[in-house]
């Protein structure tokens, strides 16, 4: 996802996630992506989103700016509202590698 490679996107299926996962409480595996530091600290909702800014070069200024404003709540809420309409936003970007009706 980075140049640096400080960030990987996992499926929570993957292999590679198994380690982290089994970390990570079943109510909260379900509720919302986790962002898992190398030190092993694990974020969801806003804060994790406001970090995954942060690593990013070109969005670090907004991270800058949502943690001196205290956004945290305020991307906490709209995390939530996405995850809530996520499936019905689907529709309108599907990914062309997967089947248009699961199984």
């Amino acid at each position: 996802m980075d140049r640096k490679e400080r960030l990987a996107l996992l499926s929570r299926d993957d292999e590679a996630a198994a380690p982290y996962v089994a970390r990570i409480p079943p109510d909260d595996v379900s509720q919302s992506w986790q962002l898992i530091e190398p030190s092993g600290v694990r974020m969801m909702h806003g804060p994790a989103g406001i970090r995954v800014l942060a690593y990013l070069p070109v969005t670090r200024w907004l991270a800058w700016i949502a943690s001196v404003l205290r956004l945290t709540p305020l991307a906490t809420a709209v995390n939530r509202l996405l995850s809530r309409i996520r499936k019905p936003l689907g529709r309108f970007f599907p990914n062309p590698r997967l089947p248009r009706r699961w199984p």
